[in-house]
């Protein structure tokens, strides 16, 4: 933001708020020359995706583009919408985060890496007393196989202890989305009313807003479309859980 030489114009939807319907790229803010702004030519700055690859379908060769000020206005009205329901948006997260807190359970991963290292300990007992080459392969086999499961289940146990202080991220950010609502609610709705980039932008991020954009001409299923999804730090928190979660499953 200091290197930005548009200040008044750097974009609410900048760096992965805003993608392109054809190909799912990120958009970046194009802004006119001093000419172009001087001759009236192109005043505004847009979001712009343009993918020139050399192909010749469409997907690696098109322009996707629309006005900043134009969907910036849209995003503000999701925005007044979104923060005078938070109710509605704290139950849709804590629903989302504890669909995935099931059947993650660490004393389960102790119990199994307690049992690996049993079957060790016990492996190592038989290769003392192994008098066959065959009988000593088949025990370097099963080791190696326990070594492997033992590293799996220490990894797993590790990212589950590191779980609480993640879902704990997840809460703070959360009461920090209700004491801002709380804060911002009553001059959101003032159309007299001109919040700051600043608050704008962490309405955005808090929210999760999202904007998918098609060029404007052909037939597309819409123009854009402006979304509240997860915010990114809850989306972090849930594919680190659906991970575990699929892990536990496979090895438990």
């Amino acid at each position: 933001m200091r290197n930005n030489r548009h200040p008044e114009e750097l974009g609410l939807l900048r760096t992965g708020y805003i993608t392109c319907g054809i190909c799912g790229s990120n958009m970046f803010v194009l802004y006119p020359s001093a000419k172009e702004r001087q001759e009236k030519q192109w005043r505004k700055p847009r979001y712009v995706c343009q993918q020139r690859d050399g192909g010749t379908d469409f997907i690696h060769n098109h322009r996707t583009q629309i006005y900043l000020p134009n969907i910036e206005q849209a995003v503000r009205e999701t925005i007044i919408q979104s923060v005078s329901q938070p109710l509605v948006i704290r139950k849709r997260i804590e629903e989302l985060l504890e669909s995935y807190k099931k059947n993650i359970d660490t004393e389960s991963v102790k119990e199994t890496l307690s049992g690996i290292t049993a079957s060790m300990k016990n492996l190592y007992k038989l290769a003392e007393h192994a008098t066959t080459d065959e009988t000593i392969a088949d025990l370097a086999t099963r080791m190696n196989q326990l070594e492997n499961q033992k590293r799996q289940a220490e990894a797993m146990l590790a990212d589950l202890e590191d779980e609480e202080e993640l879902f704990a991220e997840v809460e703070k950010q959360l009461r920090k989305f209700e004491q801002w609502t709380e804060q911002v609610r009553p001059f959101l709705a003032d159309p007299s009313y001109t919040p700051s980039y600043e608050e704008l932008r962490l309405a955005v991020q808090i929210l999760g807003i999202h904007a998918t954009v098609y060029p404007s001409k052909g037939d597309y299923p819409f123009r854009y479309k402006i979304e509240v999804r997860v915010p990114q730090i809850v989306r972090g928190i849930v594919r680190t859980a659906s991970s575990l979660a699929w892990m536990f499953s496979s090895h438990g």
